[in-house]
C-alpha cells in the first residue's frame, strides 16, 4: 500500500489526497510499532511539511505534527498543534482524544478533564475519549470517577456491548466481583 500511495503522491503533485493518505498510513505504522522506526519518522515529517508549505492551515499537516510531538514527549508542543487543528476542523475524534492525552501526559490534568467533558457533551458517542479519561482516573487512584466515566460511556453507547464488559472488568479490578457479575448479567438479559 505504501508503494502505491508513494507513486500516487509523486504522480499527482498538487493534490493533497494521496499525500494525506500516504502520511496517515505511515503514521499508523509508526504508532503501531513500539520500536518507533526512525525510517518511518523520516518519511512522515517531510510529508507534513509539504502539506504545510502549500497551506499553513493544513488540518492534516498540523494534526500529524501534533502526533509526532506527542510521541516525542513534547507535550506542550503537541497541545498547541492539536488546539490549532481543532480550530481548523472542530470536534474530530482523533484530534480531541490526542489533545486530551497530551494534556494529561503533560500534567495539565484539570484542563484535560475539562476539554474531554466539553467534547463528550458535543460528541457523547466517542469511546476513545472515555477510555483516555478512565485510564487517567485509574492511574490517579480515582476508581469512583473511573466507574462514573464508564457508566457515562455505556449510557451514550447503549448498543456497544464491549463497554459493559469494560465496566465488569473495572469492578473486578477494584475488588467488587459481584458488581461485575451484575454488569454482565445486564448484557446477558438484553443482548
Amino acid at each position: 500500500a505504501r508503494d502505491g500511495f508513494q507513486q500516487a503522491a509523486a504522480l499527482m503533485t498538487g493534490q493533497e489526497a494521496p499525500t494525506i493518505e500516504l502520511m496517515n498510513l505511515l503514521l499508523m505504522a509508526y504508532v503501531g510499532d513500539p520500536s518507533r522506526p526512525s525510517e518511518l519518522y523520516r518519511q512522515i515529517v517531510p510529508l507534513s511539511e509539504v502539506l504545510l508549505s502549500e497551506n499553513a492551515d493544513s488540518f492534516d499537516g498540523i494534526r500529524v505534527k501534533g502526533y509526532l510531538a506527542m510521541l516525542d514527549g513534547k507535550f506542550i508542543e503537541a497541545v498547541d498543534y492539536f488546539q490549532k487543528a481543532n480550530r481548523i476542523k472542530p470536534d474530530e475524534a482523533d484530534v480531541n482524544t490526542a489533545w486530551v492525552e497530551s494534556l494529561l501526559l503533560g500534567g495539565q490534568t484539570g484542563q484535560a478533564e475539562e476539554i474531554a467533558r466539553q467534547f463528550l457533551r458535543r460528541k457523547p458517542a466517542c469511546g476513545p475519549v472515555y477510555t483516555v479519561l478512565y485510564q487517567y482516573y485509574m492511574n490517579a487512584n480515582r476508581p469512583a470517577d473511573g466507574e462514573a466515566i464508564l457508566k457515562s460511556k455505556i449510557a451514550a453507547n447503549p448498543k456497544e456491548s464491549f463497554y459493559r464488559i469494560e465496566l465488569a472488568r473495572h469492578y473486578v479490578r477494584i475488588g467488587k466481583p459481584q458488581a461485575g457479575t451484575e454488569s454482565l448479567q445486564q448484557l446477558f438479559d438484553n443482548p
